[in-house]
C-alpha cells in the first residue's frame, strides 16, 4: 500500500521509526461517498502533518473537494473528543492510541477556491 511506504520513507528521513505500527480508523464526516471508517496501520511516531500528507491523501485524495481543503481549519475529533492537533508533534503526543478513531469535518466553510494542500500538483490529484 502506498500509505505505508510513504510513512516509512518519512520516518527514515526524520530518523524515527522505532515504534510499531498500530491500527487507526479514519472517518470524513458528512461525506456520503465515505460512509464508513477506514482502518490503516500507522506508526504513532509519525507527525500529525505527515499523517495528513500521506494517509489522508491516499485514502481520500481522489475526492474532487479534497484538494481545496484548508487543513488548519478542519474540525478534528479523536475518539469522539475535540482535537486541536499539534501539527509537528507525533500522533502519540497528540493522544492517538491503538485503534483510535480520527474523524474530520471539512465543512463548506473550510473550503478554499484554490488548492492549499502541499501535495496537490505533486501527486496528480
Amino acid at each position: 500500500m502506498k500509505t505505508t511506504a510513504r510513512l516509512r520513507e518519512a520516518e527514515r528521513a526524520s530518523g524515527e521509526g522505532h515504534d510499531s505500527e498500530t491500527l487507526i480508523f479514519f472517518h470524513w464526516r458528512r461525506r456520503p461517498e465515505f460512509f464508513s471508517t477506514i482502518a490503516v496501520s500507522v506508526r504513532l511516531s509519525v507527525s500529525f502533518e505527515e499523517m495528513v500528507d500521506t494517509v489522508l491523501v491516499d485514502l481520500f485524495g481522489q475526492h474532487p473537494m479534497f484538494e481545496t481543503i484548508r487543513w488548519r481549519l478542519v474540525e478534528w475529533s479523536l475518539d469522539n473528543r475535540l482535537l486541536r492537533p499539534q501539527w509537528t508533534a507525533s500522533l502519540s503526543a497528540n493522544g492517538f492510541r491503538r485503534a483510535s478513531l480520527l474523524s474530520f469535518d471539512s465543512g463548506s466553510s473550510h473550503l478554499s477556491p484554490t488548492p492549499k494542500h502541499p501535495l496537490v500538483g505533486q501527486t496528480g490529484r
